[in-house]
């Protein structure tokens, strides 16, 4: 039982499919890798920013506000960081707890450091 068929009907379709899913595959793919790009940004310029504001306001005893704002424009990140610093019980006593909690976009960091 031998089933003869003969498909005579390929008139080129092939090249239209491979364009339209090739296009749509690569928008996909594309959109997709400049959003995890923009996300790893964000969360480097967080952490960036979490360690060296909380570090220059021990040593230098600069406003963490203006580093923050400066590693951002180093970076050229469009938005600016949210800053959240916690003192227990002051931030100039010896021995007291400093947390920076630093929020850029949707990348969170934080940095402590013991005075």
């Amino acid at each position: 039982m031998k089933n003869n068929v003969v498909y005579t009907d390929e008139t080129g379709s092939a090249i239209i499919e491979f364009l339209v899913f090739g296009v749509l595959l690569q928008v996909g793919i594309l959109t997709l890798f400049l959003q995890i790009s923009s996300l790893q940004t964000s969360q480097l310029v967080a952490e960036s920013i979490a360690r060296h504001a909380l570090r220059s306001f021990v040593i230098l005893d600069l406003d963490p506000k203006q580093t923050a704002m400066q590693i951002a424009q180093d970076f050229k990140v469009g938005v600016d960081p949210e800053l959240e610093m916690l003192c227990e019980p002051n931030c100039l006593a010896e021995g007291s707890l400093l947390r920076l909690k630093v929020k850029v976009g949707s990348a969170e960091a934080s940095s402590v450091f013991v005075r």
